[in-house]
């Protein structure tokens, strides 16, 4: 007889990036060489820069990051610059493309979150229509073009919510929002400067004016380095720069192709928490940044108030010096120069400060590095195990200064991107869940109440359930991965953080009720 065919198992195939850095010594006619090639690209990509800022009709392709555009391809070989070869000039440009999206993404972050998650900020489409000055009919229009030029299902749909949100928006809404995101568009705007480059990442190509010609340098490499480039091997050209101390730079990237399960036999919940780095649904508690909290508040803070006292001081003393300039003895005068000039140098001085922030840093480095390897291991390769996770923003955070100080500290949202990097390195599935109220509702009976948490202590006011708080908003973000009336309100309100978040609570209060009449039953 036969034997059944075993249920071929769904995955899904993705491609992820790495660098390497392997460091080298040239000697001086090399580093001369290497310097001015760097010195003349880092010069092309402040041109296009320049250049681009200004040309209001690439808008869309810089919001897109879109450098194969047939417009900027053509604005990039009538601008070469004479003397470039053609790879130096595509790769200069490309990177002044790279650098003006970065800043207008930040600004459209900024917008969204001073916004409360306008659709025309989400959408990178209506934030160039409202730049750009468009109408309701205009827009209305090129979502249908765009739409119809789509046949997977899931595109249409997007663009026909986007189409039917602005279509049927009343018209002072629709006046109301566009001017609110355009407001805030040219007040932040101001905030975030046109990026300028100091010294770029030079593209590892022949020597213009030495035909044929490469240069060797002989570089270090460690034994993971090594291991990595002989495991995945170099994608795409390498790039060099020359650093401060004359040594060579030079960054090989690398891809790794992984293959992650479309079905899960499992989840677990992920908190990332204030104290501890990562708190799971399954009860474990994964590393502290109390000690890196503890280090920034009693090292960091003071040293940089002393700092900030000397810094004050001198200004006290020039502004009283300018004050009353022809009035002093000169004697006086000089005193106070000297003073002035004493403060001058023990601020010049002040390493301590700076090697304390280092520090800090590399505490925080060695603490994330750390939590999210453990959590990998926690795993033991099963790749069937869906972890669920916060969507979070730390810009649009709403917390007190205590606590949005400890979440700079330690990197919040940091933390969150490195692990989510570590799961798509890996191959293992994670989802993001709305992020509302994970720790303020009672895993028991459903109720949504700000006082039930006190710190790290969560204590119920409707039925007295206690846990620590982050395990509890860990239990919370496990149930949100599979719970279709919550999935269901964020997919309704995709754009209002303020509906989503008042539909959201009307769910919890139904829920709590419900659960209090299934309690007087069973009294």
């Amino acid at each position: 007889m036969a034997r059944p065919r075993a249920k071929k198992k769904k995955v899904s195939s993705g491609t992820h990036t790495r660098s390497v850095f392997l460091y080298g010594s040239p000697n001086a006619e090399k580093r001369s060489t290497l310097e001015k090639l760097q010195a003349d690209y880092t010069d092309a990509v402040n041109f296009y820069i320049s250049l681009l800022s200004d040309r209001e009709e690439c808008l869309l392709q810089l919001l897109q990051n879109d450098k194969k555009d047939p417009l900027l391809r053509k604005l990039e070989k009538e601008s070469r610059i004479e003397g470039l070869s053609s790879a130096y000039s595509q790769n200069a440009f490309d990177e002044a493309v790279t650098k003006l999206h970065n800043r207008l993404d930040n600004i459209r972050k900024d917008v969204i979150a001073a916004t409360g998650g306008s659709v025309f900020a989400v959408s990178i489409l209506l934030f160039h229509a409202v730049l750009s000055g468009q109408s309701r009919e205009e827009m209305c229009g090129m979502l249908a073009r765009i739409r119809d030029s789509y046949k997977a299902k899931e595109k249409i749909q997007y663009y026909d919510k986007l189409h039917d949100t602005v279509k049927t928006m009343e018209e002072k809404e629709f006046l109301d929002s566009v001017s609110e995101v355009a407001m805030f568009y040219h007040i932040i705007s101001d905030e975030y400067r046109i990026p300028v480059v100091k010294k770029a990442h030079v593209l590892s190509v022949t020597i213009p004016d030495r035909k044929r010609e490469r240069m060797q340098v002989p570089v270090q490499a460690d034994r993971d380095a090594l291991r990595r480039m002989e495991q995945y091997g170099v994608s795409g050209s390498m790039r060099y720069t020359i650093t401060d101390g004359g040594s060579l730079k030079l960054t090989c990237s690398f891809e790794k192709k992984t293959r992650t399960p479309e079905e899960h036999s499992a989840v677990i919940g992920v908190d990332v928490g204030i104290t501890d780095a990562f708190h799971t649904s399954e009860g474990q508690a994964i590393e502290s940044f109390q000690p890196v909290i503890e280090f920034y508040q009693t090292e960091v803070e003071p040293a940089f108030g002393k700092l900030s006292t000397l810094r004050n001081r001198k200004q006290q003393l020039r502004r009283f010096l300018k004050k009353h300039k022809g009035v002093l003895p000169e004697k006086v005068i000089l005193n106070l120069r000297k003073r002035i000039d004493h403060l001058e140098k023990d601020i010049r001085q002040a390493h301590a400060p700076y090697r304390r922030k280092r520090h800090y840093y590399q505490l925080v480095e060695y603490t994330v590095r750390n939590a999210v390897n453990t959590y990998i291991e926690s795993l033991n390769g099963d790749k069937t195990v869906l972890t669920a996770m916060e969507l979070l923003d730390i810009k649009e955070f709403n917390k007190s200064r205590r606590v949005n100080g400890m979440l700079s500290d330690f990197s919040r949202g940091k933390l969150a991107e490195k692990l989510m990097e570590e799961l798509s390195w890996h191959g293992f599935p994670f989802v993001q869940v709305e992020p509302a109220y994970t720790s303020q509702i009672c895993p028991v009976c459903g109720c949504l109440d700000k006082a039930s948490r006190n710190g790290k202590v969560f204590h119920c006011t409707c039925c007295g359930h206690t846990d620590d708080a982050d395990h509890v908003g860990s239990i919370n973000i496990k149930a949100r991965a599979e719970d279709k009336e919550l999935i269901g309100i964020c997919e309704k309100y995709p754009y209002s953080k303020k509906e989503r978040h008042a539909a959201i609570q009307a769910l919890q209060a139904e829920r709590n009720m419900e659960w209090k009449k299934e309690q007087a039953v069973t009294a």
